[in-house]
C-alpha cells in the first residue's frame, strides 16, 4: 500500500467516469489543453502536464476518447522504460450489477483470466516480449490485475504489445481447463503452507461474509466451475478502456508515447457503462476471535489482527490509511521503542512483522511472529497497544518515524517500475503519490493515535495460531 494523497482533480476525474454525460473539457478547463500530435482529428485527447520540483518529477497525463487514461512519468537521461497497464477489476469482485442485472461469478475468475490473456492463437504475447529482451509479468490483487513490462530497447514495439495484448481475449475449452488445473495445484499446494493456513484463517477470523476470505486465486471448487463464458462476461465488462490506467516511465517522448497509444488502442472500443460492484455489508466486530490450526512445523506461527472499517468512496480514504500505516511503524514498528523492548526480553525475533494492510474494501492491523510461547506473544502485543492507547506517542518519537517513512517513499521513487505501481494503484484510490509530502507533514500524533484507539479494540480482535502437530496443548 503506497503513500497518497487526495487531489481535487482526480475526484473530478472520478465522477465523470460515473456520469457519461458530463463534459470532459468542463472538468479539465483550469489545467489542462488539447493536443492532437499528428493523429486524426476524431481521435484528439485532452493532455496535462504535471511538473514538481521538489521530486524532480515530470508527468504528462492523457485521456483519449475512448475513456482511456495514459500517463508518461518522463525522466531524461534513463536507459531503462517500464509500463504497467491496470485494469479496475480484482478478486473481490465477484458479484456485480450492470443494466439492471445482477451477476455473479466463480471466485478466482480475475486471477485465472489473468493467466490466460497473454495466450494468443498465434502463441504466446510473454514469448514475444523476449524477444524484444524485455521481462513481462502480470498481478492479480483483491481490487485490480496488472500487465507489465521492463526494457531498454523497443520500448514501442513491447507498448503495442501490452495494450493489444490486453484488449481482446482468445480461449478454447481445452485451453482452459488445462490452465485450470495449474490453478487447481497451486492451490492445494499453498494450503499446505504453514503461513498461507494462518492467513486464510486469520481472515475467515476477522470476516463472517466478506469476499477477502476467499484466496485471491479462488478454491478449488469454485475454479472448477469457471467456463469460457464466464471469462469472456468478465473480460467483456472489466477489460475495457475507461475501467484501465496505463502509465509508462523513462526517457521516453511524450508526443510519440501518445502516438504509439493512440494507433494501438484505436480498435479497442468502450461502451461506457461501468459496473456496481457488490460486495456483502460486514458487521463492524470481528467474526471470530481465535482460531487454531495445526500442521506439520517446528514453531508456532500467530497473528493477532484487528479489524477497520470504511467505505471505498471515502474521500479521506488515503489519509485514513497512512495514518494507520504510520500507526503501526510507531507502534512496534521495527524501529520503535516497544519493538527493541520485546526483541530483548525474546518474545519476538527476527520473523515479527508489524502492518496495517488495506485495499479500497477493507483494511485491518496485523502483528505477526513465529514462537514457542503464543499466548505470551498474544498478550505482549495487546499490553503494548494498550499502553499506546493510554499514554499516546512521543513527539520526537513519531517525527523520527514519520521522517523515515518519507524517506522510504523517497528512495523508493528510485525505481520505475515501483514508480509506475504508485501512481497506477494511487489512481484507483483517487490520489496522486507526488502529493504524499502534503499529507505525511499534516499528520499529527493525535491523527495516528484515533485510528489506533479506533480500531484496536477487544471486540474488533481476531488472533489465528498454526501449531505442531506435536503440540497438544492449549494455546
Amino acid at each position: 500500500m503506497g503513500f497518497f494523497h487526495l487531489s481535487r482533480y482526480i475526484h473530478n476525474l472520478s465522477t465523470w467516469r460515473q456520469s457519461r454525460t458530463c463534459s470532459l473539457w468542463r472538468i479539465l478547463r483550469l489545467d489542462s489543453y488539447s493536443l492532437s500530435f499528428g493523429i486524426k482529428k476524431e481521435n484528439r485527447m485532452r493532455h496535462r502536464k504535471i511538473e514538481r520540483p521538489k521530486f524532480g518529477e515530470h508527468l504528462h497525463e492523457f485521456t483519449l476518447d475512448n475513456g482511456l487514461r495514459a500517463w508518461l512519468i518522463q525522466r531524461k537521461g534513463y536507459i531503462h522504460k517500464c509500463a504497467l497497464l491496470v485494469f479496475d477489476y480484482g478478486s473481490l469482485y465477484v458479484r456485480f450489477r450492470i443494466d439492471g442485472r445482477t451477476y455473479e461469478t466463480p471466485f478466482g475468475i480475475a486471477h485465472l483470466l489473468e493467466h490466460r490473456l497473454f495466450e494468443k492463437e498465434y502463441g504466446s504475447i510473454f514469448d514475444k516480449f523476449a524477444d524484444y529482451g524485455a521481462d513481462a509479468n502480470a498481478f492479480t490483487s483483491y481490487s485490480a490485475t496488472g500487465y507489465h513490462f521492463d526494457c531498454t530497447d523497443h520500448f514501442y514495439e513491447c507498448l503495442q504489445l501490452l495494450i493489444r495484448g490486453a484488449s481482446n481475449l482468445y480461449l478454447t475449452e481445452d485451453a482452459l481447463n488445462k490452465e485450470k488445473e495449474v490453478v487447481i495445484c497451486e492451490l492445494k499446494e499453498s494450503q499446505e503452507n504453514p503461513g498461507n493456513l494462518l492467513h486464510r484463517n486469520l481472515l475467515n477470523a476477522l470476516y463472517a461474509t466478506h469476499p477477502v476470505k476467499v484466496d485471491i486465486a479462488g478454491t478449488v471448487e469454485s475454479v472448477k466451475n469457471i467456463d469460457c463464458k464466464a471469462m469472456y462476461l468478465a473480460h467483456n465488462i472489466f477489460y475495457r478502456p475507461r475501467n484501465s490506467i496505463l502509465v509508462a516511465a523513462g526517457d521516453i517522448e511524450p508526443k510519440r508515447f501518445i502516438e504509439v497509444v493512440s494507433e494501438s488502442s484505436s480498435e479497442w472500443k468502450d461502451n461506457g457503462k461501468s459496473p456496481e460492484i457488490i460486495i456483502p455489508k460486514e458487521p463492524m466486530s470481528a467474526h471470530r476471535h481465535y482460531v487454531r490450526a495445526k500442521t506439520q512445523m517446528a514453531r508456532h506461527k500467530v497473528a493477532v489482527a484487528f479489524k477497520d472499517s470504511f467505505s471505498p468512496s471515502d474521500k479521506t480514504l488515503a489519509r485514513r490509511i497512512f495514518a494507520a500505516e504510520l500507526a503501526s511503524a510507531c507502534t512496534l514498528g521495527h524501529s520503535s521503542e516497544d519493538y527493541q523492548t520485546l526483541y530483548q526480553e525474546g518474545i519476538i525475533d527476527d520473523t515479527f512483522s508489524a502492518a496495517y494492510l488495506a485495499d479500497r474494501y477493507f483494511g485491518y492491523f496485523v502483528f505477526s511472529c513465529d514462537t514457542d510461547k503464543p499466548r505470551r506473544f498474544v498478550q505482549s502485543v495487546k499490553d503494548v497497544i494498550s499502553k499506546r492507547k493510554r499514554e499516546g506517542f512521543k513527539k520526537e518519537e513519531f517525527e523520527r518515524l514519520k521522517k523515515r517513512a518519507l524517506g522510504a517513499l523517497l528512495a523508493s521513487l528510485d525505481s520505475l517500475s515501483h514508480t509506475v505501481s504508485l501512481l497506477a494503484i494511487g489512481q484507483m484510490f483517487g490520489h496522486l503519490y507526488l502529493d504524499t509530502l502534503k499529507l505525511l507533514t499534516s499528520l499529527t500524533p493525535d491523527n495516528v493515535l484515533s485510528v489506533l484507539k479506533e480500531v484496536c479494540t477487544e471486540k474488533k480482535c481476531a488472533v489465528s495460531v498454526v501449531s505442531p502437530l506435536s503440540d497438544g496443548k492449549s494455546t
